[in-house]
């Protein structure tokens, strides 16, 4: 896992990977998941939570993930978006200021 990101709580696959200008984040869902899915952030404690509701017979159960969000992370620009395999979250990057010489 990379050092930008620590879990708190995971259970479903997924992968996370830092680019140039953002982070991204794919959390692999099931089609039925995603219609129960809600993404939410802590900008205080720079968290970022993904909370799925299923529903069976007999109960409810709630399923989350919560990760860290890196410092250069953009916590009010964050973008999520639904795939046909699950969630991807992508948080832009702060463009650091190059100083000229």
């Amino acid at each position: 896992m990379p050092k930008y990101f620590r879990k708190k709580m995971a259970v479903a696959p997924y992968t996370m990977s830092e680019h140039f200008n953002s982070y991204s984040l794919f959390l692999i869902l099931s089609q039925s998941s995603q219609k129960r899915t809600l993404v939410s952030t802590d900008r205080f404690k720079r968290e970022l939570t993904i909370k799925v509701a299923k529903k069976s017979n007999r109960s409810e159960k709630l399923d989350y993930w919560i990760f860290e969000v890196p410092e250069d992370g953009l916590m009010s620009e964050i973008q999520s978006q639904f795939r046909q395999s699950g969630i991807e979250i992508t948080i832009p990057k702060k463009i650091k200021s190059i100083a000229a010489s």
